[in-house]
């Protein structure tokens, strides 16, 4: 995942783009914390988060599935928004105004895809 984080990095930077690569798990609050911190030290600020970590978990019928899969799923696209909203919007609050967005891509059935929105505006 490094390596292709700093690989990104690379093409984007020769396209002018300013950016950064941090390594960063969504299911814990540390991680989410220090990606919103390092991101706040480096670029002096954050007005704008899409987040879009997700996964459609472990294919199969639901009698297929254990706790423990479906906790990972659980885990990655609805705690892991969670946390990513609640430091995104503890710094932008103190900003005074900016978005935060999720955005992910569903695959409810095998072949169909659909995309579901949502958007918070902070404001002080």
């Amino acid at each position: 995942m490094r390596k292709e984080g700093q690989k990104l990095v690379g093409e984007l930077g020769k396209l002018g783009a300013e950016v950064e690569f941090v390594r960063s798990d969504v299911r814990h609050e540390d991680d989410v914390r220090s990606l919103v911190d390092k991101t706040v030290a480096r670029f002096g600020r954050l007005d704008v988060a899409v987040n879009n970590a997700g996964t459609e978990g472990k294919p199969g019928l639901v009698t297929e599935q254990s706790a423990e899969s479906y906790a990972v799923t659980f885990d990655t696209n609805v705690l892991g928004t969670l946390l990513s909203m609640k430091h995104e919007l503890r710094v932008m609050l103190v900003q005074g105004r900016a978005a935060s967005s999720t955005c992910r891509l569903l695959r409810p059935y095998r072949r169909s895809r659909g995309i579901s929105l949502r958007g918070q505006q902070a404001r002080r």
